[in-house]
């Protein structure tokens, strides 16, 4: 079976929402053992989901049978401005638009800045953004040892391809894939694509 998993405090997961990539991972551990079991998982983290992918790899290894990390990096930090604007209790969902590719269809843009609407509370994506920019495993992610798959987008301007060359050069093994005309929602972009390099990990495995 595959898990499509709402971080607490979010969308249909209950609970008040955690503030660190630490405490996110620490939650995923005993949400797994509770749903899966000993079983090793093959597990998939977009953007900040990538950062508690690499910590749970790193910290929680008997858990993991391998991970995908997608458009990440081993330290996500986050412009100053834009984190004073949280602070200020101001987020536009609109901003998400120069995180797309310029060759993605508009209509998909939009439909996905109007789906996040109101999703999330200013608060909740403040502290997720504030967790990303205390993340920093640069010096830690040479010890993961599970299967990786690392896919980046070659327009990203969030977190830009070299993030994903350096993980790709520490990880042992690490298999990179840049995805082209697709910016940081490549599985959104080039879903097609972005399957295909997934499941072709998987199944190799």
């Amino acid at each position: 079976p595959a898990y499509f998993l709402d971080l607490r405090g979010r969308g249909q997961s209950s609970g008040k929402a955690l503030t660190s990539v630490k405490e996110m991972a620490e939650w995923l551990s005993e949400w797994l053992k509770q749903v899966v079991g000993e079983k090793p998982v093959n597990l998939v983290g977009h953007s900040m989901g990538g950062a508690i992918t690499q910590w749970m790899a790193l910290h929680y290894p008997q858990q993991i049978k391998a991970i995908i990390l997608v458009t990440t990096g081993s330290r996500l930090k986050v412009n100053p401005q834009f984190l004073q604007e949280l602070e200020q209790g101001i987020y536009d969902p609109s901003s998400m638009r120069r995180s797309f590719s310029p060759h993605t269809d508009p209509g998909l843009i939009e439909a996905e800045i109007e789906r996040r609407k109101g999703n999330v509370s200013v608060e909740v994506i403040r502290n997720d953004y504030l967790a990303c920019n205390a993340f920093d495993l640069r010096n830690e992610i040479h010890h993961i040892s599970c299967p990786t798959l690392i896919i980046a987008g070659e327009d990203d301007p969030s977190t830009p391809p070299f993030y994903s060359t350096y993980m790709a050069e520490q990880i042992p093994g690490a298999k990179l894939v840049v995805l082209p005309k697709s910016g940081h929602y490549v599985m959104l972009e080039q879903t097609d694509r972005f399957d295909q390099e997934l499941l072709s990990f998987i199944n190799q495995l």
